[in-house]
């Protein structure tokens, strides 16, 4: 990551850090990673009107690359939409085109543009969910202004409602395992129950459909499993393989994280007055190149992305909790 100007060869003691509200060096490298971001967003700005290459473009090349889609991500988009609508007249013509061959092409059309991670693809149809994708995966932004703005539901039970073109005021989590919405109906705001354990039902048999027809294949998950089976122990394996989950104590926090297949890593503590029984503090859910829509599906396998957790967990807790959507165990989203 580049510095910003003025920012090399700075030595402060710790009270100047103190006045500036900083109490230990890993805050310290946290600020100026967030200046440094800022101070390359300002860089890209700058590049998009003075670049040779962006000046002679047209105006739509400009803004995307303000919007921060590379040159490179607009180079494979034009690629990719000649893909589609060569595939378009081929199939006019009578020639069968199967989704394993657009698969296949698109992948390798993504490698000969350099981007050897590949590139996602939507799941057709009208039902189909939305993805979701992480900042960073190829063709994000492009993605993201091309879906319509995503509202921020309160439960899931929400927004079940708004996909069925309901107009949801409030809704919260009550015990016995339900859910209230208000919704406005003719006669005005009415309130409705739905119980939870009938939305956890609908998401694994969804997820179970989804991750079918979002070409996840079995052997790149046992290559994931192979990949698992060297970092973690036998008896870790052994618990994976048989149930889908297994523990692992972090020395740094004192906490357990419970990684599971397909599902958010739960975080375990034990301390004070749950030492016997253990507390869920959160569900984590991170999918780092991103996931669709209402399911727990991520763009990857379910072992890679268990790699994923694992892997930042013993680097930096801190950057995996922060990066990772925090549901609590009564939430329908925490897939408990």
């Amino acid at each position: 990551m580049a510095t910003p100007p003025g920012f090399t060869d700075i030595e402060l003691n710790a009270r100047d850090l103190a006045r500036a509200g900083i109490h230990s060096p890993e805050q310290a490298q946290r600020r100026l990673d967030r200046i440094t971001r800022q101070w390359e967003r300002r860089e890209q700005l700058q590049r998009a009107f003075t670049d040779p290459d962006i000046i002679l473009s047209d105006r739509d090349t400009q803004l995307k690359v303000i919007c921060g889609i590379s040159l490179r991500e607009q180079e494979l988009s034009d690629a990719l939409q000649n893909y589609c609508s060569l595939m378009a007249l081929a199939i006019a013509g009578g020639k069968t085109v199967t989704y394993d061959d657009t698969h296949r092409d698109i992948n390798q059309i993504a490698e000969a543009q350099g981007f050897l991670s590949g590139v996602p693809v939507p799941i057709l149809g009208e039902d189909s969910p939305d993805l979701v994708m992480a900042p960073g995966v190829p063709l994000a932004e492009i993605f993201h202004m091309n879906q319509a703005a995503r509202h921020l539901d309160r439960t899931e039970a929400e927004g079940e409602l708004r996909l069925g073109r309901m107009k949801v005021r409030n809704s919260w989590r009550v015990l016995g395992d339900h859910t209230v919405c208000v919704i406005d109906t003719t006669e005005g705001p009415m309130s409705l129950r739905r119980w939870d354990a009938g939305i956890r039902l609908r998401k694994m048999a969804y997820g179970m459909e989804v991750r079918h027809k979002a070409h996840q294949r079995a052997e790149a998950e046992l290559k994931a499993m192979d990949s698992l089976k060297a970092r973690i122990s036998r008896s870790q394996y052994d618990s994976y393989v048989l149930s889908g989950v297994f523990p692992e104590h972090s020395p740094r926090s004192d906490l357990y994280y419970y990684f599971r297949k397909g599902l958010p890593t739960l975080a375990i503590s034990f301390h004070g007055g749950n030492s016997d029984s253990g507390k869920v503090l959160a569900a984590l859910c991170l999918h780092p190149m991103g996931y669709y829509q209402g399911t727990h599906v991520g763009l990857m396998t379910p072992t890679d992305e268990v790699i994923a957790h694992l892997l930042m967990m013993r680097s930096d807790e801190h950057r995996f909790w922060a990066k990772s959507g925090q549901w609590s165990a009564s939430d329908t989203r925490s897939g408990v």
